[in-house]
C-alpha cells in the first residue's frame, strides 16, 4: 500500500488522466480504480465529473476497437463493493447508450451481460434496456463458447453481489428470459462443484429448487462434468469450508437427496465441514 501511494501521489490524478486520453479504454479505466487507493478513487471520480467527454472517448474507444468487456464485471463489483459512490458517478457517465454501444459491438456472450448487469449501479435500467433491444441479446447467445471452462468461473459472486444490492429486476429477468434447462447447461460447461453449489445458493429459490431437480436426474454424468472442468482449469481454488457449509445446507433444504449425494462424492459431510 504504502509502494501505491506513493506512486500515485508521483503520477497524480491529472497523470492518470492524460494517460487514459492517450490510450485509455473503459475495461482500463475501471480496472485502475479497481486496484487504486480509496483516496484515488475519490479524486479520479472528480476528475471525471469535471471532464465528462473522458469518458465518451473511452467509451467510443472500447467500441471502436470491439474491446472484450468480459471481465468488466469484476472491476464493477470490486470499485462496488469498496466505493460505491465513485461506481455511480462514473457509469452515469457512461448511461445505458454507451452500455447499449458496447452490448453490439463488443461481441459480449449473454453471460457477460448477466454479469455487467449484476455487478452495475444502472442494473434495472440495463435490464429494461434488454427488453427494449431483444436482439442483442438474441445475438449474445451465439457468442457462448460450447467448449468454455471458464464460463462460470466465480459467477457466483457477481449473483450475491446483486442479492446484496436486492436486484429483484435483474434476477426476474433470469427467470423470464432463461430456461432452467439453459442455465444448467451453462454450469455443465463451465463450473466446478464448488462454484455450482455457491451459485445454486444465490439464485432465487423457485430457480435453484428447478435446477436440483435437474441436477439430480442427471447427476452422474452432471458430477463428471463439474470435475472437468476443475481438471481443465488445471488448478483448484481455495474453498472457504464455511461457505461451502452454508452453500449444502441451503441444498439439503429443498433436495435432501441431492446434499448428500453431494457430500458422499465429495468426501464431505455437514457433520465433519468446520462451520
Amino acid at each position: 500500500m504504502d509502494a501505491l501511494l506513493a506512486f500515485e501521489d508521483a503520477l497524480g490524478v491529472e497523470g492518470y488522466g492524460k494517460l487514459l486520453r492517450a490510450q485509455g479504454t473503459l475495461g482500463i479505466l475501471l480496472g485502475i480504480l479497481q486496484y487504486s487507493s480509496l483516496k484515488m478513487q475519490n479524486e479520479m471520480s472528480q476528475l471525471l465529473k469535471s471532464k465528462p467527454e473522458l469518458v465518451k472517448i473511452l467509451t467510443e474507444r472500447t467500441v471502436e476497437k470491439g474491446n472484450t468487456i468480459g471481465t468488466l464485471n469484476c472491476s464493477l463489483r470490486r470499485v462496488g463493493n469498496d466505493n460505491y459512490s465513485c461506481l455511480q458517478i462514473i457509469e452515469r457517465l457512461i448511461g445505458v447508450e454507451g452500455y447499449l454501444a458496447m452490448f453490439s459491438n463488443c461481441n459480449v456472450s449473454t453471460i457477460t451481460i448477466l454479469r455487467i448487469m449484476a455487478c452495475s449501479s444502472l442494473s434495472d435500467s440495463l435490464v429494461d434496456l434488454i427488453y427494449e433491444n431483444m436482439d442483442i441479446w438474441d445475438a449474445s447467445r451465439s457468442y457462448i463458447s460450447e467448449n468454455s471452462y471458464r464460463l462460470m468461473k466465480e459467477f457466483n459472486y457477481d449473483l450475491r453481489f446483486a442479492r446484496n444490492k436486492n436486484r429483484r429486476k435483474f434476477f426476474a429477468l433470469i427467470m423470464d428470459l432463461i430456461s432452467v434447462e439453459e442455465w444448467f447447461g451453462w454450469m455443465r460447461q463451465g463450473a466446478t462443484l464448488e462454484e455450482a453449489v455457491f451459485i445454486m445458493r444465490n439464485l432465487p429459490l423457485c430457480f435453484a429448487r428447478q435446477i436440483a431437480d435437474l441436477w439430480l436426474q442427471d447427476y452422474e454424468e452432471a458430477f463428471e462434468d463439474f470435475s472437468s472442468v476443475e481438471k481443465l482449469r488445471n488448478k483448484k481454488g481455495a474453498v472457504n469450508s464455511q461457505a461451502l457449509y452454508y452453500g449444502i445446507t441451503c441444498i439439503k433444504k429443498y433436495n435432501e437427496k441431492l446434499c448428500d449425494l453431494i457430500c458422499k462424492d465429495y468426501n464431505t459431510s455437514l457433520a465433519n465441514v468446520e462451520c
